[in-house]
């Protein structure tokens, strides 16, 4: 089998499947990232430019002629490429930068339909099963027989955690929210859930907050920092250390207002979490509503049930975020939610149980995610 050499950037998860033994990887570990940097932001602003649009441009990875190597492509094509190569997605439109419409028209469509048909791209892996629904709104119906969809690998929860991971405490419920952005994915709104409990002197709740604090408005840093209640950790935890955070969560709470994936949802479902999230793009392909947690409709949907992005609501999505409006009726909302699973005990126990167990199947297990990067990676060769 040769080495598959991944290509530019790539978010942090992946390293789960680049360090697996089952497989050969070779990566540059400088190169992983989970907030885009500044500069790459402004990029993407400039490259989703109508006049981009006309000239069909958009980013690629160049591909080395070095033929000991196949390719690993996160979010992008390959060009100048002689060797096999698959590509990660996380939804249809990070092929071209996120762009809605510069697949389908002139220069772009004629290149993008090169990139897909060249022989050396096996496959494209869609991340979750809308990402793989939604393909054909944005591409080629004949551009299909290379897309497949496998859910990320994270490792099963130990059988000698599980047993922490179920405990539910009759005094305390813990509540863990992971998000670097901390306004767009709700942070605001959990302010004001903590300010409702603890301004009642409720001490039944505890908070758990990983975000990078950098981006905690003065002022809900400093209320937070004031809770005997709440922990704040900066987004710079190894995966072991969010690992012990999971394990020792009842809830999973994040009221994201934007996310193409929710790959946090994933990680607290594989460690037994109770969920509770907005049903936007894959999110509910985790959350089952009353089961493993509870899953709400968003007052904004970025995109339909179709994963077909609505423009009007990101613009309106971001001016609440520069804003940093509150959705009142979302925290009345959670407080509810919150209220109740405190009050029966045993229905939280019973959806962190169905989460550990919905986290076992054959989507989202260990051992049946690698049987299907096998079988992908076999044809590579």
């Amino acid at each position: 089998m040769k080495t598959i050499k991944v290509l530019g950037r790539y978010r942090s998860f992946l390293l789960n499947l680049f360090k697996s033994e089952e497989f050969k990887f070779e990566y540059d570990t400088n190169k992983n990232f989970e907030v885009p940097q500044k500069y790459k932001r402004i990029l993407l602003r400039l490259f989703n430019l109508k006049i981009f649009d006309f000239l069909g441009l958009f980013s690629s990875y160049d591909g080395k002629s070095d033929l000991k190597y196949n390719y690993f492509s996160y979010n992008r094509f390959v060009r100048n490429v002689t060797n096999n190569y698959i590509v990660f997605l996380e939804n249809p439109t990070a092929l071209v930068n996120y762009s809605h419409t510069k697949m389908k028209y002139g220069i772009g469509k004629i290149r993008v339909n090169n990139f897909i048909m060249n022989k050396h791209l096996k496959k494209i892996i869609c991340m979750s099963k809308i990402c793989y629904s939604s393909f054909n709104e944005f591409y080629e119906e004949k551009h299909l027989e290379k897309v497949i969809q496998i859910y990320p690998l994270y490792p099963d929860l130990h059988e000698s955690l599980q047993e922490e991971a179920l405990y539910v405490d009759e005094k305390i419920t813990n509540i863990l929210f992971v998000g670097a952005t901390f306004v767009g994915k709700g942070g605001l709104e959990l302010c004001k859930v903590i300010e409702f409990f603890n301004s009642s002197q409720n001490e039944q709740f505890s908070f758990v907050v990983v975000t990078k604090i950098e981006n905690i408005p003065e002022e809900f840093f400093a209320f937070l920092s004031e809770q005997k209640n709440v922990e704040i950790f900066d987004f710079n935890l190894t995966a072991n250390e969010l690992k012990e955070l999971y394990v020792a969560a009842d809830i999973f709470l994040l009221p994201t207002r934007y996310e193409s994936f929710g790959m946090v949802f994933l990680e607290a479902m594989k460690n037994g979490c109770a969920l509770i999230g907005p049903d936007i793009y894959a999110i509910n392909e985790m959350i089952k509503d009353t089961k493993n947690g509870f899953l709400y409709s968003p007052k904004l949907k970025p995109w339909d049930s179709s994963g077909i992005p609505n423009e009007d609501v990101l613009k309106r999505i971001k001016k609440m975020n520069n804003k940093f409006e509150i959705d009142n009726l979302l925290v009345e909302y959670l407080i509810e939610k919150l209220i109740y699973v405190d009050k029966n005990k045993d229905h939280l126990f019973n959806m962190k149980k169905e989460s550990l167990s919905y986290s076992l199947n054959e989507s989202f297990g260990e051992k049946s995610i690698i049987c299907k990067w096998k079988e992908t990676v076999g044809e590579l060769e």
